[in-house]
């Protein structure tokens, strides 16, 4: 799959050529990739090259492994499986489950059941659209890390808010 990057911002230089300011999501490295006005004819972004730093590479748990080795023995990923917005429904029913099983007592077997049934189809989705839990996991937390905020009646006010 190659490195996954932000496209940050583009500028188009007097040349005609085009910068790509980009920053890696698995390293968090800024970089700038120049396509010159003849590249620019048959490549765009995709055609960015970059050599990650980040030294862990994404460990699946062992829980991941059963999951999608448990979907894939019941043909989850063949022809005639199920799209990503059909496991999407599905995520939603388990949501509703764990809905359910919060109200009368989120610290039941059955609500962290219903809970570990939205991790598996969660991690399903992941695996059709061609990428891990664990990938997903760490671009969420990459996004998150650096907000600030505080909590207030119960809700997370970020602190551009405050």
């Amino acid at each position: 799959m190659g490195t996954q990057f932000r496209v940050l911002d583009t500028v188009t230089c007097l040349d005609k050529s085009v910068e790509y300011h980009c920053q890696c999501v698995n390293c968090g490295e800024k970089f700038v990739h120049t396509l010159g006005r003849l590249d620019l004819v048959n490549q765009n972004a995709n055609g960015i090259q970059h050599t990650c730093k980040s030294e862990e590479p994404l460990v699946m748990s062992e829980p991941t492994k059963n999951i999608e080795r448990w979907a894939e023995e019941r043909g989850f990923f063949k022809e005639g499986g199920p799209t990503v917005l059909q496991q999407h429904k599905v995520l939603m029913e388990e949501m509703l489950e764990l809905r359910d099983e919060l109200r009368s007592d989120p610290a039941t077997y059955s609500a962290k059941l219903e809970l570990g049934d939205c991790v598996v189809v969660l991690t399903i989705m992941a695996e059709l659209m061609g990428t891990s839990i664990e990938e997903c996991l760490e671009l969420a937390y990459d996004k998150i890390k650096d907000r600030k905020g505080e909590w207030r009646n119960g809700k997370w006010t970020k602190e551009s808010d405050l």
